[in-house]
């Protein structure tokens, strides 16, 4: 009986009574319990894989979808603030993401109570803009700092204020900031 030895393909019994058919092994050279085998059969058929009749295993079914409280925040976040445009370092074990910042102080406004669902929101992303975290809503042009002419810090497009690409002072943009507003429109 060369071969593998599993059961998937017939019982050792009816492995041994073909053997026997087909003269391998003489009659009287048959294994003793083949006789009893043959006149006591077994109730039920040996199988391979038994079915799994435990009262304790668990039926097969639909997984359900586990949904946690800041679930419903992370996607109104994404929603109006898109992924932004830091990338997630996981090379720092301290590293925490934007969105995450933006679940942990919404839930510290909402642990207060005195702001209702809807602005709740609003005011979350005003009190991350306190704490330095600019948020940009999803579709917005991008934004960078550029110092006036009074020393002022003042929050002006790539694109310009008159939105052709000139600097609000006047002067044409420079071949950098052409770039950057190619790659942008992109």
């Amino acid at each position: 009986m060369a071969g593998s030895r599993l059961e998937r393909f017939g019982t050792v019994f009816t492995r041994v009574r073909d053997l026997i058919r087909s003269g391998v092994i003489k009659p009287k050279e048959k294994p003793l319990w083949y006789d009893v085998y043959k006149t006591f059969p077994p109730k039920r058929a040996p199988l391979h894989v038994k079915p799994v009749t435990s009262p304790f295993a668990k039926k097969q079914g639909i997984v359900p979808e586990i949904f946690y409280s800041e679930d419903k925040i992370r996607t109104g976040f994404y929603e109006q603030y898109g992924r932004g445009l830091r990338a997630l370092d996981l090379s720092k074990s301290n590293f925490v993401s934007t969105c995450q910042r933006f679940v942990d102080k919404y839930r510290e406004l909402k642990s207060h109570g005195m702001l209702d669902n809807s602005s709740l929101f609003e005011e979350t992303a005003k009190a991350l803009l306190k704490e330095g975290i600019i948020l940009r809503r999803r579709g917005a042009p991008p934004t960078t700092s550029v110092r006036s002419w009074d020393g002022m810090c003042a929050c002006v497009s790539f694109f310009g204020a008159d939105g052709r690409g000139n600097d609000p002072r006047g002067s044409p943009a420079t071949s950098v900031e052409h770039n950057q507003m190619d790659y942008l429109r992109t």
